[in-house]
């Protein structure tokens, strides 16, 4: 049933009723009572059925308006929006809701601040349901002016967490409608309404309507919006919003251009992003359209679009498929906008797409953005070298992901790249190069077509012949891109090794296989990988990755090599000049010699074949393939064979150009390649060679070149070219004639062609073409030359040349006329290290018999050579004994002689048996080190040149022996040769004694057998310098042991320096693990892979502080297939043998092994897997970490950053709690103990604070328990890591021109940024009730007994931290809490008491009133009873107090605010400071002192007894000030309460200051004289208190009380005073007898040695005395003419007698003086009649002239001049009681004076004052 329709007559009457009601309220009161009532309900009529209610309302309510517009007249705004708010009233009638609406907005501003904030619930709620515009938007502007009163509460107590509940309920809709509208508020310029341009960034024209209402008076003025956005951040802050929701909001306001603004939302926003995903597509959404905007809804401004870019660079999200068109906008805006970090941002935005975006995005969206980004670089030439750099970082990043773009057959990318790297004049080419380098770096891991590889070739070929900027980068790209067996690449490389510098080094990198591997990584660990699946015989697929590697490094073909080096026309760069600077007109010395050198290793390389595996590809090859051929005759033989089979036309090119190397001679470069012709040579077909011997006689000629090594190579060539069997013997008998000639005259390089064409001849078997007589003539010649010459360079040709001679039985031993005088001459020259003669001295043992004495002799001697030289000289003797046994049985005499198809064979020798035989018991007999040196070299040169001999095949057991006894040797060389003879001898052995060698070894190396040390008397057991005894010596052998032990009477120190000698044999046999080749035995052996002692040692040994044993440690570890596999194999058997040698190694090598090893292991390993070994590792960890051995703690620290990078990837994974738990409390019982932070090691104590600061940010609540202790411990550690530099600077800061304060403030600031207090916070935010409780009594503890700065400002800090984070927490500890700090405040250093003062401050938060009461009575207390330091303390808490806790403190304002004012009057300045900042701060002047007046006064009284001077002083100094601060406006109680206190303040004797106490009291006396008029007695008191007080005799006093006495005389019009003030003046004005004292003056000194301060006080005394006499004549009191004629003429007698000087002070008192008695008298009745007062009249006239014409003082002058207007009237008035003639005289002579003044006068401003007064004076 419906309702019924309501009667309209009842409605109208109502209305009439409530609008009588209404229109008879005849007051504001009552109105307001009225609308209160009836204005909801009457505005419920404008819903009725009935149009004439309606209109009579609306009637009503325009008679209402009228009526409400006083500001004090509130309106019922909470029941108006209540029925705004109900739907079935507002929400069905909308005029209701309109009136509803304008009187909320009429009447909310009225409201008390906290009435209106109740309404704020009502207010938010279901706003965002309002379909209504209009009203949606005035309520929100509502919201907004109310805002500006809200006060959030503190974060995270529990009204902010309950905040969203009570404002939004469930209604979760209207905060995020609010956040979005906030958002958008954020946005809003006001700008718009200034500017042609309406639109404003970020929001549609609808937002801005919104917004402002449609008009810009809404923020008016504008300011008011900035403070409106700050009111809107507080409120999203807090727990109202969730971090959603106020994201955007802080976003957008993080970047105003108001930093009162942009500030608070930076924090907001940092504190809101960590709960902010950035991979959620909402918020990318909502990110891309406020950057990009809508359609409607322009972009955001540029900061904010900057700020969107640097999220969006995070947000994998942001990078999806579906982004590409607002990817591609994107760069649009950054190409176009000149806000350069918009476009720094872009292209960052950028870089992170194409890292990020799948391959599907990035190939859709790199063609177009890459097309951009090169017509930007091209057209933007404007643009900075950083952006444009950030463009080439984009265009490459983009690239790099689309191969197939890069790749294309014409290389426009990479050839733009190039170009513009080319062409560049700016700063970019670094930018440039690093694009090409992103982009290199891709298609390295590519394999090129063949049609991309050759547009790739010829590109990098241009640009390195072009020789521009761009060279470099194509060398670089030529050595990665184009594989090892490229030919165009390694022309690439010879060319740049031409052109010098960094591009020379590049082009290096390209010709040399090794370090090829190097610039190619990517290929290297792909090979890496395919040998291993091969050796895991895996199937391995034929992709692209292992054909990638196997044509990466392949080799370039010899033949194809040659033909295009040396066959193929080249365009060559400019700078390498014509055809003169060229070799063999092909390429410049360097780039020829590269080019040459290159080809011939390639030869032998390609040559080589399956041999090749046995040269190693390391930074040695190209040394280690020249000289294969030389020291391995199976290498040689297929060289030989290699090039036999080759073309003859591409050998022979080869060859060309190596003799145009050998015979150029223009330059440098070629020096070491001259002889490469002649390696060749030996090597090829003879047939082919064939062709040189015509050129024998131009080769000649460089016998006789400049340079040694050309000579030498040119008889080398002689040689070969000589013997050759082209050549006819006549030919050569003539050729051989000249070179004898040449011998004779003393040229070394016929010294050597002799001796190399003779010993050819010989090879080659045509020795018998040569006369005797000419080969006995040259001999004779070269004996001669050795035993005559003193050239030098000449000997050595001779000795050479005669070796190559006995070497190849070209002589005999006949031949030698005195061959012992020869054998001598060697002898004393291999002595003095002559390697050539000790060779050519074993050469010459072969021309006697084996068994012969010669030869016996020769031998010896070499021996001798041996022991007595080096280590170079010890392998030269070696090998001479080698080839003195074995003759052409040794390897290394054939080596260096053989010629492809050469067969010579002479007799073979038998002394190889015999020199075994010596060589293996000198081995088992005991000797220094020059006799082991030489056996061990010895054997090993025989097992590697003679291995032919059967005696050597026979003796190889023996030799295993010797050579392992070498091992345990303390001399590293002896210990590599044993070694490297171990090796030779384990290529010769059969397969039984190589396993009897491996079983040696290994037991040797992991200690199952024990080394034993031979000895004699004078066997080297220490290095020299080892063992020093303290005397400047050193016990190095045996028998210095035994001497030792002797004289100190203690035999037992032979077996203790016997073991340390036995450790070193140990060590040393280990270094010698590995070296040449014995890793490679191991590696052999079965039986070694699976042996558990082995691999956990050779682990540790790979990590030994000696580089020789980690080398080999580390060769033998991978020769037996050591990996990760390894390692997980024997992991725990590894970390068991290092806990073992960590703690039991006795050696320091040892424990620094085993920590170094079990860093290793444990680094990146899951902590649980060793979980059950955490306890010993960390105890090892932290007792090696105090090691005596530097580098073992280095070590131990290494170890310790491992465990705690584990222990924190522990406690931040998501590890079981258990786990967690368990290994959190194992790491603290060491981090809190002994071991730890107690530790008395600093090393220790600072890496366990480091691990624990780890800890602390990864562990968070788990390490609850913990927080107590740690706070504790880090508080005391804040003083422990302060440098100790601190306190230098403190006991020395005048030096530095500083204080000790100011340091400490430093402190103070580094105390701030410490991490340990930054830790410590971390750790505060973990606590809860029971860890509160246990830390509060810590704390205290530390504040009581801290004794440094630090620890003391970290705990007040703490406390602070206590109550900003956790006010629940810690609230009932705060009493406890306040009381330490108390205790703590009067610290000596200012920065510690201020710091305690604050803490106590923030403590009075969450205090009881019982303990802020407390506070406030420990200030008085410490004021009234203490120190200077007490009372400053006092000031400092209470300023905190007031500033950290101003509502707690206002409730006890009546304690403090009295007792603060009176302490701000203290005497000491920065007592004052204090007490006066607070002062200020809290209160509004005068009011405050009058609303505390009783209680100051009452304080002050009870106080000016107090037995303490200064308290007095401060008591009497704040009366003072009060009296004065209200003495205007003070009542009759006042002024009765404030009178004895002041009369009380001014007793006693005169003190420093109570001068300005007097001065308000006679101040006061005056603004109150109404009051102090009406008590006869005061007025008496008054008297005798100003007069008492200037009679005092205190010179410093005296003038300011006479001050007083004038403000007192002047200020009570009715007294009569002057005779009394002149008496005290004139007294006080008199000049004192010199033998007065200063009865109560400054310390007793007397007035005569005050000196210029005592003058000055004088001085105020005279000033301020004529001045209060002035000021006390009152004439119009005297009714006696000639009494007040008295007083003038004496007043004036003082003036003239005292104020004479150029002082201003003087002036000044002067004419102030002279014109108060002219306006005195002219205001009296005084007659002035007779010549008495004429005299006077002239007297004052002189005066005021006097000052009226200074033309130095222009204040004077107007003060004059407004004087002479009163003068005026005085002369007015003596003229008519004198006679007219002296009048007349009188006045005529000061009109003239005044005309004279004014015709001189210049200042405007006197003469503005000067012209009426002589206008009225020309009237007399």
């Amino acid at each position: 049933m419906a309702d019924a329709v309501p009667d309209e007559a009842k409605e109208l009457r109502l209305v009439n009723n409530v609008e009588l009601k209404i229109a008879l309220a005849d007051t504001d009161p009552k109105l307001q009572k009225l609308l209160n009532l009836y204005l909801p309900p009457l505005l419920m009529k404008l819903g009725s059925p009935h149009a004439s209610v309606r209109n009579k309302v609306v009637a009503v309510c325009s008679h209402i308006n009228t009526r409400i517009k006083p500001a004090n007249l509130l309106l019922p705004v909470p029941a108006l929006l209540e029925q705004f708010k109900d739907p079935a009233v507002g929400g069905a009638h909308p005029l209701i809701r309109n009136f509803d609406l304008m009187y909320i907005t009429t009447g909310i501003d009225r409201m008390p601040v906290t009435e209106r904030l109740e309404l704020l619930p009502a207010l938010v709620r279901d706003i965002s349901g309002n379909s209504n515009d209009h009203h949606q938007r005035t309520l929100f502007n509502l919201l907004l002016r109310l805002l500006q009163d809200f006060v959030p509460p503190a974060r995270g107590v529990p009204q902010d967490v309950a905040l969203r509940e009570e404002l939004f309920r469930k209604q979760a809709q209207d905060a995020k409608w609010l956040a979005g509208w906030f958002s958008k508020l954020m946005l809003l310029n006001l700008n718009i309404f200034s500017q042609a341009d309406k639109s404003c960034p970020g929001l549609s024209a609808q937002d801005v309507e919104f917004l402002t209402l449609g008009k810009k008076e809404t923020f008016t003025p504008w300011s008011v919006l900035a403070e409106i956005k700050v009111a809107v951040l507080k409120f999203v802050a807090s727990g109202a919003f969730t971090d959603e929701e106020r994201y955007f909001v802080a976003l957008i306001a993080s970047t105003d251009t108001n930093s009162a603004v942009a500030d608070p939302a930076e924090d907001v926003f940092k504190r809101a992003m960590p709960s902010i995903s950035l991979e959620d597509a909402l918020i990318v959404d909502e990110l891309y359209g406020l950057m990009l905007g809508h359609p409607g809804v322009p972009p955001a401004k540029l900061t904010l679009q900057t700020k969107i870019l640097g999220l969006l660079s995070k947000s994998a999200k942001a990078t999806g498929a579906a982004r590409k068109s607002e990817i591609e906008k994107i760069l649009d805006i950054g190409l176009e906008t000149t806000y350069p970090r918009l476009r720094q941002a872009v292209f960052n935005f950028m870089t992170w797409v194409s890292r990020m975006a799948d391959d599907g995005l990035t190939h859709s969206l790199a063609p177009g953005a890459i097309e951009k980004l090169r017509y930007w670089l091209l057209e933007d030439q404007a643009a900075s070298d950083e952006l444009r750099g950030y463009a080439y970082e984009t265009l490459a990043l983009l690239s790099s992901r689309c191969i197939h773009i890069l790749l294309e057959p014409g290389l426009d990318i990479i050839r733009f790249l190039f170009r513009q790297l080319r062409d560049d004049r700016g700063g970019v080419a670094v930018s440039i190069e690093g694009a090409l380098g992103v982009i290199l770096t891709k298609i390295a891991r590519e394999r090129l077509e063949e049609p991309v590889k050759i547009a790739l070739e010829n590109m990098l070929l241009d640009t390195i012949v072009e020789e521009k900027r761009g060279a470099g980068q194509a060398i670089k790209w030529a050595g990665r891109l184009l594989e090892f067996g490229s030919v165009v690449g390694r022309w690439a490389g010879t060319l740049a090794v031409g052109m010098g510098g960094t591009v020379a080094e590049e082009g290096g990198k390209a010709l040399h296989p090794y370090d090829y591997r190097l610039i190619n990584p990517e290929a290297s660990i792909q090979a890496i990988k395919n040998t291993i699946q091969s050796s895991e015989q895996m199937e391995i697929d034929a992709d692209s990755s292992q054909s990638l590697v196997e044509n990466k490094f392949a080799f370039p073909q010899f033949a194809p090599l040659v033909s295009y080096f040396f066959s193929t026309p080249h365009t060559l760069p400019a700078s390498f000049g014509g055809a003169r600077n060229l070799v063999a007109g092909k390429l410049p010395p360097k780039s020829f010699a590269a080019a040459l050198d290159f080809a011939k290793r390639i030869a032998i390389w390609e040559a080589l074949g399956p041999q090749q595996a046995d040269v190693k590809i390391d930074e040695d090859w190209h040394h280690n393939v020249d000289s294969i051929i030389d020291t391995d005759e199976a290498a040689r033989s297929r060289v030989e064979l290699f090039l036999q089979r080759q073309e003859a036309s591409v050998v022979t090119a080869l060859l060309d150009v190596a003799w145009e190397g050998m015979i150029y001679e223009r330059g440098e470069g070629t020096d070491h390649i001259k002889g490469v012709w002649n390696v060749l040579a030996t090597l090829a077909p003879q047939s082919l060679v064939e062709r040189y011997t015509a050129a024998l006689p131009a080769i000649s000629k460089l016998l006789n070149a400049p340079k040694a090594e050309t000579r030498r190579v040119a008889a080398l060539a002689v040689g070969l070219l000589g013997s050759h069997p082209a050549v006819p013997e006549s030919t050569l008998e003539l050729f051989v004639q000249e070179i004898l000639a040449g011998i004779q005259g003393q040229k070394s390089g016929g010294f050597w062609a002799f001796g190399f064409l003779l010993s050819r001849l010989q090879f080659r078997s045509r020795l018998d073409v040569m006369p005797a007589a000419i080969i006995e003539k040259g001999v004779r010649e070269i004996l001669s030359t050795l035993a005559e010459s003193r050239d030098a360079t000449v000997v050595e040709t001779a000795i050479e040349a005669l070796g190559e001679l006995a070497v190849s039985t070209v002589i005999e031993a006949g031949m030698l006329d005195d061959a012992e005088k020869t054998r001598k001459a060697l002898v004393e020259k291999a002595k003095r290290g002559h390697e050539k003669s000790m060779q050519t001295l074993g050469y010459l043992a072969l021309l006697y018999p084996e068994e012969s004495a010669q030869a016996a002799s020769i031998i010896d001697e070499l021996i001798k050579l041996g022991e007595n030289g080096g280590m170079e000289m010890a392998f030269v003797a070696g090998e001479a004994l080698a080839n003195a046994s074995a003759g052409w049985g040794s390897s290394a005499v054939r080596r260096r002689r053989r010629i492809a198809g050469v067969q010579w064979s002479p007799k073979k020798r038998e002394g190889v048996r015999g020199l075994l035989n010596q060589f293996l018991k000198r081995a088992s007999e005991s000797g220094g080190g020059g006799k082991r040196r030489t056996t061990v070299v010895g054997l090993l040169s025989v097992f590697e040149f003679c291995t032919e001999d059967e005696a050597v095949k026979e003796r190889l057991g023996e030799a295993q022996q010797a050579f392992r006894s070498f091992l345990t040797d303390r001399d590293d060389f002896i210990q590599e040769t044993a070694a490297r003879g171990l090796t030779a001898v384990y290529s010769l052995s059969d397969e039984e004694t190589r396993k009897d060698l491996v079983r040696s070894l290994v037991s040797s190396f992991t200690g199952e057998t024990k080394q034993k040390i031979q000895v004699s008397r004078d066997t080297q057991l220490f290095e020299p310098g080892q063992m020093p005894t303290g005397d400047g010596s050193s016990i190095g052998s045996y028998g210095d042991i035994m001497s030792l032990a002797s004289e100190l009477g203690d035999p037992s120190l032979v077996y203790k320096f016997m073991t340390l000698a036995r450790h070193n044999s140990v060590w040393a046999s280990r270094a010698a693990f590995g070296r040449f080749g014995l890793g490679k035995i191991l590696s052999n052996s079965s039986e070694v892979k699976d042996n558990e002692k082995l691999w956990p040692v050779l682990y540790r040994y790979r990590f030994d502080p000696s580089s020789g044993v980690r080398q080999s440690m580390d060769s033998i570890w991978q020769a037996l297939g050591g990996g990760s596999e390894t390692v997980e194999r024997w992991w725990e058997d590894i970390l068991r043998e290092c806990l073992k040698g960590a703690v039991r190694g006795s050696e320091w090598r040892v424990r620094e092994a085993s920590i170094g090893a079990m860093a290793d292991l444990l680094g990146g390993r899951r902590v649980a897997q060793y979980k059950m070994h955490l306890h010993d590792i960390w105890a090892i960890a932290f007792k090696v970490l105090d090691d005596v051995k530097e580098s073992v703690r280095v070590a131990a620290m290494k170890l310790c950053k491992v465990l705690t990078a584990g222990m924190v990837r522990t406690l931040e994974g998501d590890a079981g709690t258990k786990d967690n738990v368990e290994i959190l409390s194992m790491l603290m019982e060491f981090l809190m103990g002994r071991q730890g932070l107690e530790a008395e090691a600093k090393e220790v104590q600072l890496f366990a604070l480091s691990t624990l600061l780890h800890v602390i940010k990864s562990a968070g609540d788990q390490l609850r328990p913990w927080i107590p202790d740690i706070v504790e411990k880090m508080l005391i550690l804040l003083a422990d890591v302060e440098p100790e530099a601190v306190n230098y600077l403190i006991m020395n800061a005048d030096k530095y021109n500083t204080t000790g304060e100011d340091i400490d403030r430093m402190r103070l600031n580094s105390i701030r940024a410490s991490p340990i207090m930054s830790a410590i916070e971390d750790l505060l935010d973990s606590l809860d009730t029971s860890s509160t409780a246990k830390l509060v009594p810590r704390l205290v503890k530390a504040i009581r007994t801290s004794l440094s700065l630090p620890s003391k400002v970290g705990c007040s800090r703490v406390v602070v931290n206590l109550v900003m984070r956790h006010p629940v927490l810690f609230k009932p500890h705060s009493d406890e809490m306040i009381k330490a700090v108390l205790g703590a405040v009067k610290d000596r250093s200012e920065v510690v008491s201020k710091s305690y003062a604050v803490a106590a401050g923030y403590a009075c938060r969450v205090a009881t009133d019982k303990g802020i009461s407390q506070i406030v009575q420990w200030a008085k207390r410490g004021y009234w009873e203490g120190e200077e330091r007490d009372r400053r303390a006092s000031g400092a808490v209470l300023g905190a107090v007031y500033k950290h806790a101003t509502d707690r403190a206002n409730a006890l304002a009546v304690d403090i605010l009295p007792f603060v004012f009176i302490a701000k009057s203290d005497t000491d300045e920065s007592v004052s400071e204090e007490f006066s900042k607070t002062w200020t701060e809290n209160t509004g002047g005068s009011g405050a002192i009058k609303l505390y007046l009783s209680e100051i006064v009452q304080l002050s009284t009870a106080n000016l007894t107090s037995a303490r001077w200064s308290t007095r002083q401060t008591c009497a100094l704040a009366l003072a000030e009060a009296a004065v601060s209200i003495s205007r406006d003070i009542t009759a109680a006042q002024f009765q309460l404030l009178w004895p206190a002041l009369v009380a303040a001014v007793a006693g004797k005169s003190w420093e200051g109570k001068e300005k106490v007097l001065e308000a009291f006679v101040t006061f006396a005056c603004d109150t004289k109404a009051m102090v008029g009406l008590d006869a007695s005061k007025m008496k008191e008054l008297e005798q208190i100003v007069l008492r007080e200037a009679k005092r005799n205190n010179r410093a006093y005296r003038g300011p009380a006479l001050k007083c006495l004038g403000i007192y005389a002047d200020g009570f019009e009715t007294l009569d005073l002057f005779e009394k003030a002149y008496d005290i003046v004139d007294a006080a004005v008199a000049p004192p007898d010199e033998d007065e004292m200063d009865v109560d003056g400054e310390e007793g000194k007397s007035e005569k040695q005050l000196g210029t301060d005592e003058r000055l006080r004088q001085n105020a005394v005279v000033l301020n005395g004529v001045k209060a006499i002035a000021q006390a004549f009152r004439p119009s009191l005297n009714s006696d003419d000639k009494a007040v004629l008295n007083q003038a003429s004496r007043l004036l007698e003082m003036l003239e007698k005292h104020l004479v000087g150029a002082s201003i002070d003087l002036k000044t008192c002067g004419i102030d003086s002279a014109a108060l008695i002219v306006k005195r008298l002219a205001q009296s009745n005084v007659r002035m009649g007779g010549n008495t007062w004429t005299s006077a009249i002239k007297r004052l006239w002189a005066r005021i002239a006097g000052h009226g014409c200074d033309r130095t003082f222009e204040a004077g002058r107007i003060k004059a001049a407004t004087a002479l207007e009163s003068f005026t009237q005085i002369i007015a008035r003596h003229n008519a009681a004198s006679s007219a003639e002296d009048g007349r005289e009188l006045v005529t002579k000061i009109q003239g004076e005044v005309a004279q003044m004014l015709q001189n006068e210049q200042s405007a401003m006197v003469r503005r004052v000067l012209d009426p007064a002589a206008a009225s004076l020309r009237q007399l």
